[in-house]
């Protein structure tokens, strides 16, 4: 199979989900990857937040919120449909979850006037925007991967899958190299960089979730 064979074929809908899964993903995975360095350099003392033990509390919001919610939204999605509304909403959610991250210290909050126990839920502390990231892995779990088949041919399926986990592999191994060299240039202490580059991948999917939204809408979208 020649390469162009394996490109051709797949409409404009499936482009725009993979690029939106890409997007999506730049902004969660590099993001978790950083997320103990970031949570030492801007939120200790918050709430007491020294210690490897709360920072791996914080750490883990995103991934057990998903193993909650994940079922629970592919559920809504199957009964309700709107699939690229949950799109949205939920990358309008991670742009939300990095600009608190990147903007904590300019927030009217103190840090440590919402705290319980060593967590801090105003908006100024970790645990919401940490939240916000776990509403947007679900989302991306139960609605993005499934939403494959509603763009593709079922008898390219395989392709169709494999071409989109290549590109989410492209952009996951891409935008690390980013956050190091902002790091490099603004100090290694400064996450605000590299979460200002994050919220600016999940804006770039709202709109590609829009786009694939009216392009959903078209009757002609098949085409």
């Amino acid at each position: 199979m020649r390469f162009e064979d394996l490109l051709s074929g797949f409409s404009a809908g499936y482009w725009l989900l993979a690029l939106h899964c890409m997007t999506v993903y730049g902004a969660i995975f590099p993001f978790n990857n950083i997320s103990a360095a970031l949570l030492r350099a801007q939120y200790v003392p918050s709430c007491g937040i020294s210690d490897a033990a709360a920072i791996g509390y914080i750490q883990g919001i995103p991934y057990s919120l998903a193993a909650v919610a994940t079922p629970l939204v592919g559920i809504l999605v199957d009964k309700h449909g709107r699939r690229t509304a949950w799109m949205l909403g939920s990358a309008l959610l991670l742009m939300a979850a990095h600009l608190l991250v990147a903007y904590h210290d300019s927030l009217p909050w103190p840090p440590t006037e919402h705290c319980v126990g060593f967590m801090d839920w105003g908006p100024s502390g970790p645990a919401v925007p940490f939240l916000l990231v776990g509403v947007a892995y679900s989302v991306v779990a139960g609605v993005v991967w499934p939403s494959v088949m509603c763009v593709v041919d079922p008898a390219r399926k395989g392709t169709a899958f494999g071409l989109l986990n290549s590109l989410q592999n492209v952009t996951i191994a891409i935008v690390p190299l980013g956050v190091a060299a902002q790091l490099d240039l603004y100090g290694s202490d400064n996450y605000q960089p590299p979460e200002q580059l994050m919220a600016a991948l999940a804006a770039v999917a709202a709109v590609l979730a829009a786009l694939l939204w009216r392009w959903d809408a078209s009757p002609d979208h098949g085409q």
